[in-house]
């Protein structure tokens, strides 16, 4: 195995080499061992897509006079190869990724100086659930709290054009706009794709203009987010159009089953065991028949954003269930505590009745006098249960 290039070295490539490499690039005859790129591309006049680290491997032509080997760098957000492109003026963005259920497709990239989304156009045969699916990210992205600072026109045809003629001027909003604060992001969207039917309509549109163009949104607010992340949690959301950010409004009824939602957003999202499945479903169940369908909630947000197992309207109170699968008590408490405090006590949060963590296995004695020092203590209504004594 040849020995990784310090940063120092990858940093000898220059912007003449940047560009011969591109120029060098043949997508049916990439330079050898480099396959295509799994995650990331570089992007190329808002449109074009090229392997970056393929590209920084043919650069190395100018400074080492031969093709660096991909296992002599690495690519990656956190990569010298990358910082090396952003600093000379690339951008580089994700791999085109699904909204959730909806037939509709994105990217998330990041250049010098700005974080982007971008939204594929629609076509006969591609992208179809275009207007769910630009919805859907608004959702997600205002409860990561972004804002959105400014929209255009993103297409091969549109790019030469000054950013005011490609701008979309919306009719009823004004940048920058932070969309856990709109009141209505259905009519935000709807203003989105009205403006784009007229906007560069002399370069490609017809009739009534095409309100389904390919976009690009910039956005502030989640700069520390990895690009991948990002993309993750955005691709999970799925048209979950629930309150933003900072925002309780309970929602009564739910679904329970393997029809309901399988999977929670987080930092990382992480597939929901059928353990975990199996517990909320008979949790529920029990719930439902206690206090009635209309006043149990699967998978409710919280102030936060964030989606809590359960949670059940009591009067003015709301009691909230975390489960866990590990077969300690201990950790199954460790694990949601953070979560569960989150979901009671975040500003604009509910009025909390009781905190029930949800484990697999019997609490012991340890463990149970731990949580009754934090109700005397903190005053915490903080409870552990054991799933197979539900409904007993």
């Amino acid at each position: 195995m040849e020995n990784r290039l310090p940063a120092s070295e990858i940093y000898r490539i220059q912007g003449e080499d940047i560009r011969r490499g591109i120029a060098e690039f043949k997508p049916n005859a990439p330079p050898d061992n480099f396959a295509d790129s799994t995650r990331f591309d570089l992007l190329l006049d808002g449109h074009t897509r090229l392997p970056p680290k393929a590209v920084v491997g043919l650069a190395g032509q100018g400074p080492f006079g031969r093709i660096l080997s991909p296992s002599e760098f690495s690519g990656g957000e956190s990569s010298a190869a990358f910082r090396l492109l952003w600093d000379h003026g690339y951008e580089i963005a994700t791999k085109r990724k699904k909204v959730g259920r909806f037939d509709a497709t994105f990217s998330v990239g990041r250049g010098q100086d700005s974080l982007f989304l971008i939204v594929e156009s629609r076509g006969p045969d591609r992208n179809t659930d275009y207007s769910e699916g630009l919805e859907a990210l608004l959702w997600e992205m205002a409860h990561l709290s972004v804002t959105l600072a400014d929209a255009t026109v993103e297409s091969s045809t549109t790019r030469h054009l000054p950013l005011d003629e490609r701008r979309l001027h919306l009719a009823s909003h004004t940048y920058p706009i932070r969309l856990a604060q709109v009141g209505d992001l259905g009519d935000l969207r709807a203003d989105l794709m009205s403006t784009a039917a007229g906007t560069a309509r002399t370069v490609e549109s017809h009739g009534g203009g095409n309100p389904t163009k390919r976009i690009r949104l910039e956005l502030k607010g989640a700069e520390e987010e990895t690009l991948w992340e990002l993309s993750e949690v955005l691709a999970d959301g799925g048209g979950s159009q629930t309150p933003p950010v900072g925002t309780f409004n309970f929602q009564p009824g739910g679904t329970s089953g393997s029809s309901a939602m399988n999977t929670r957003r987080g930092i990382a999202p992480t597939q929901v065991s059928r353990v975990h499945q199996t517990i909320q479903e008979s949790l529920y169940d029990f719930l439902v028949e206690e206090h009635g369908e209309v006043h149990v909630r699967w998978e409710h947000p919280a102030a936060s954003g964030q989606r809590a197992d359960i949670m059940v309207e009591r009067g003015d109170l709301y009691d909230i269930y975390e489960i866990k699968t590990s077969s300690s008590p201990h950790r199954c408490i460790r694990e949601a505590l953070g979560q569960i405090l989150e979901y009671a006590y975040w500003p604009e949060g509910p009025e909390v009745g009781t905190l029930w963590i949800v484990g697999p296995s019997e609490i012991d004695s340890t463990t149970e006098t731990y949580l009754r020092s934090l109700r005397d203590r903190f005053n915490l209504p903080i409870f552990y249960q054991t799933a197979r004594s539900v409904g007993k």
